[in-house]
């Protein structure tokens, strides 16, 4: 029975330096990409198209969000968050009432995606798709040839 004790121990003195570097790559990339959010408006359109609904939102709460976003990077705040998190759970009545609380969940969804429509027909492939003309850029007008015989 020791044997096996020394050998979870063993173990987990070899992970533990693995999962602090693994949580520590995932934190840097995610400081990248709140970057990389934050620089939309600055980027061409055409190059960076995946982050530019970002740039919909209003100046400041852009930069709210991701500092917001960016405070769960540091430990601390991550653990308080967490814990806070945790007791809202352990207080929640009506757990068991899960049609309920999925209801209420779908019609709030609903309510938002209502209140928070975004102009998103440059967004991917979308505006390629709505206006279905052909384009001066030579490899917007190659997709458009593809899909054309498709409508």
């Amino acid at each position: 029975m020791t044997t096996h004790l020394k050998s979870l121990d063993t173990l987990y003195e070899k992970t533990a330096p693995a999962q602090l570097w693994l949580a520590g790559a995932i934190r840097v990339w995610a400081l990248v990409v709140l970057t990389l959010h934050l620089a939309a408006a600055t980027l061409p359109e055409e190059t960076a198209w995946s982050l530019w609904p970002y740039t919909f939102l209003p100046t400041w709460l852009a930069w709210g969000l991701a500092l917001l976003v960016g405070t769960l990077v540091i430990s601390p705040v991550n653990d308080l968050i967490s814990r806070a998190i945790h007791r809202l759970w352990l207080a929640l009545p009506a757990k068991q009432a899960k049609h309920r609380w999925f209801a209420a969940v779908a019609l709030l969804s609903g309510v938002l995606f209502w209140l928070a429509r975004l102009r998103h027909l440059r967004w991917g492939d979308s505006y390629l798709l709505s206006v279905a003309l052909s384009y001066p850029d030579l490899d917007l007008r190659v997709i458009y040839n593809w899909q054309a015989p498709l409508t």
